[in-house]
């Protein structure tokens, strides 16, 4: 039934996207959304997520969890259209001139990421700013549906590549050496780790994976996080890349080195903060280097 209501809604959904301004659309589908969310916390109960001590003075979570998350669902719908001025207007870059640099001079590039915000969008909206990027994600290879294959086609028609498996290294790397940039998750728990001792003595544990990855290939490592700040309003903001001497020593130097730079951006936007980054705290009494 999910299935099929899906394929109803996704015609629909275009078809609105082509006739409506941004701001009718919104006022069209945020009430659905609402409704959603609201039932969701109603009959599903979730527990409230539980941020790190570090946070304890800073707001608390918002509580209709999954409200943004139902209304950015909309743009898996449209990736073949978020290019157009009335999207691009929806999302705020910030600190990409290094990045479009390094491109330009030929130079590899590899984005770092948490499991903070919409980072399931950020494939969507680096292409959208020109720059095609290969993600690496962990999830098992799975049959997709016909609503699936449709929102590859869309996406492959924008020109965004196909995120990869962990079983398909291979196919990432033919893609990073074609000169498109790699996007990978640095608080997943599929690769080796060094904890980063955090200012009230806790811990984050880091994946060395793109840190391995760009000494290896000589790459610009960017840590980067994309979040939103309003109902179809979103942030992008790139940290200054990792130095390549903090690369050339420990991992350990480079993992502190990202978790330095985005640090500030996780306490001013709690309400950003998924499961899976939650997961890669370590209580103060068990920090150590891995």
């Amino acid at each position: 039934m999910a299935e099929l209501r899906s394929n109803l809604s996704a015609p629909l959904l275009r078809g609105l996207e082509s006739l409506l301004p941004v701001s009718v659309l919104l006022t069209v589908l945020y009430p659905i959304a609402f409704v959603r969310a609201v039932i969701h916390q109603l009959y599903k109960r979730p527990n409230p997520l539980q941020l790190p001590p570090i946070m304890d003075s800073r707001p608390p979570r918002a509580r209709l969890l999954r409200l943004s998350m139902y209304l950015n669902r909309m743009f898996e719908f449209i990736p073949d259209r978020m290019n157009s001025p009335k999207w691009r207007a929806r999302c705020r870059y910030v600190g990409f001139e290094p990045v479009l640099e390094a491109l330009a001079a030929g130079t590899p590039v590899i984005f770092t990421f948490p499991h903070f915000g919409p980072y399931s969008l950020m494939r969507r909206w680096l292409c959208a700013k020109g720059i095609r990027a290969v993600m690496i994600t962990g999830r098992d290879i799975f049959s997709p549906s016909p609503l699936d294959q449709r929102k590859n086609e869309w996406a492959s028609a924008a020109g965004i590549p196909p995120a990869f498996h962990l079983d398909q290294l291979s196919d990432v790397v033919r893609e990073f050496k074609k000169g498109n940039p790699l996007t990978m998750a640095f608080d997943a728990r599929h690769n080796r780790e060094v904890t980063i001792p955090l200012p009230d003595g806790s811990g984050y544990r880091v994946a060395t994976g793109a840190i391995r990855l760009a000494k290896k290939y000589g790459a610009r490592l960017f840590p980067c996080v994309l979040y939103n700040t309003g109902p179809w309003r979103f942030t992008f903001e790139m940290a200054p890349a990792v130095p390549t001497d903090a690369l050339e020593q420990d991992d350990q130097i480079a993992a502190q080195d990202i978790v330095s730079k985005l640090l500030p951006i996780f306490m001013q936007h709690p309400d950003q903060w998924n499961t899976e980054m939650l997961d890669q705290f370590v209580p103060s009494s068990t920090t150590v280097t891995s």
